[in-house]
């Protein structure tokens, strides 16, 4: 079955697709440990690797307008 990146929005099989866990507990004044954030990357492609560590899937996201 096919996954998502997160930095690239490719659609990639599980093979090329790799996991960075993110501790963002302290972010949210939780104790350490409770609040993991996992983003999928590419896994053959740098651009992807270097970029997982800035991807935030939670927090304020961005609205889109209307027509």
């Amino acid at each position: 079955m096919p996954n998502k990146c997160d930095v690239c929005g490719k659609q990639r099989q599980e093979a090329f697709i790799d996991v960075l866990k993110n501790d963002r507990s302290t972010e949210f004044d939780l104790p350490t440990g409770t609040f993991t954030e996992n983003i999928k990357f590419c896994n053959d492609n740098s651009n992807c690797f270097f970029g997982a560590e800035k991807v935030r899937l939670t927090g304020p996201k961005k609205v889109e307008e209307g027509p």
